[in-house]
């Protein structure tokens, strides 16, 4: 059965797009590799059928699924799969003020400081400049 944009509407609300109104509807959903696919519907245009050269477009490029199928099994409530690359956990480094503190005040070595996320390191020193201030 040819998709209608009726469908695509559905699908979109299914799979918790944000929805827009402007001249046409707007659909947009954020994605874990930070990129924000979407798709926009004509008012009006609910019951009429997807011509096959636009709805590849739309599937693939706008919604960027991974195929096809990935749409009808979304539009039956199913989770779908995007075509995005793996996100890869970027190094978070520590800022120089971090290392400073670590390394001086609490005498880590660079394995320990490396071992740490910023937050981790952060609330380190929180804790450790609370105790001082409640100290003295």
């Amino acid at each position: 059965m040819p998709p209608r944009w009726g469908h695509v509407q559905q699908f979109c609300e299914i799979q918790g797009y944000k929805r827009s109104e402007t001249d046409h509807t707007h659909f947009s959903k954020p994605l874990p590799d930070r990129t924000t696919p979407g798709t926009m519907i004509s008012h009006g245009k609910d019951g009429q059928t997807i011509t096959p050269s636009t709805w590849q477009r739309v599937w693939k490029h706008q919604l960027r699924l991974l195929s096809e199928d990935e749409f009808w099994k979304g539009l039956e409530g199913e989770p779908v799969r995007y075509d995005v690359s793996p996100t890869l956990e970027v190094p978070q480094f520590l800022p120089d003020y971090l290392q400073l503190f670590l390394r001086d005040k609490l005498h880590y070595d660079g394995g320990q400081i490396a071992r740490l996320s910023r937050d981790e390191a952060q609330v380190l020193m929180d804790e450790y400049y609370r105790r001082e201030i409640l100290d003295a």
